[in-house]
């Protein structure tokens, strides 16, 4: 089984983190943005950035990581195909949780902060993969221009109500 390494991969290994609050500041490179906006499918993506913190909460087994992303992207239009250049800045919150024998995790940890509850599998957080899967959820799934508006052959007096998918179909039928 081959693991490929993400594209804006940052490990930090929970045996690095302590009950005091770390700090990252981190940043993808030209390729890591590159390889990004292919991933999602965008444009460009300009830039991303993001601030994450970590934490270890109660015996250990929780990791706490949150963070503020920051991208600058274009997406393509639903509507016109044109370009949509977009800044997001967005907010995310996952707890890791370590899972000890099979015993069932305890929650009650992280009640207040909790978002999001992912299995902490091995002793590394990726936390630029993080940001990416972040980056991604808040992408718009159907960017459009300011303006832009669908017209329904035939709304705008452009093209006759004959011109739609199903108008030889119809055609057909009236000579049944």
């Amino acid at each position: 089984m081959t693991v490929e390494t993400p594209e804006f991969s940052r490990p930090v290994s929970i045996h690095d983190l302590d009950e005091d609050e770390r700090t990252e500041d981190i940043a993808a490179t030209p390729e890591e943005r590159q390889a990004l906006a292919r991933r999602f499918s965008l444009v460009a993506l300009d830039r991303l950035a993001a601030t994450v913190r970590l934490r270890r909460r109660g015996d250990g087994r929780a990791v706490l990581v949150s963070g503020l992303l920051s991208a600058d992207l274009t997406q393509t239009c639903v509507v016109t195909l044109e370009p949509v250049p977009a800044h997001v800045e967005e907010p995310f919150s996952v707890v890791f949780l370590r899972d000890s024998q099979g015993e069932a995790a305890d929650l009650d940890l992280v009640a207040d902060e909790l978002e999001e509850v992912e299995p902490l599998t091995g002793d590394v957080i990726d936390i630029g993969e993080l940001v990416a899967q972040s980056l991604f959820l808040s992408l718009d799934p159907y960017p459009r221009l300011a303006g832009a508006r669908y017209v329904v052959p035939g709304e705008d007096g452009t093209a006759s109500a004959g011109d739609h998918a199903f108008s030889a179909l119809a055609q057909w039928r009236k000579r049944r």
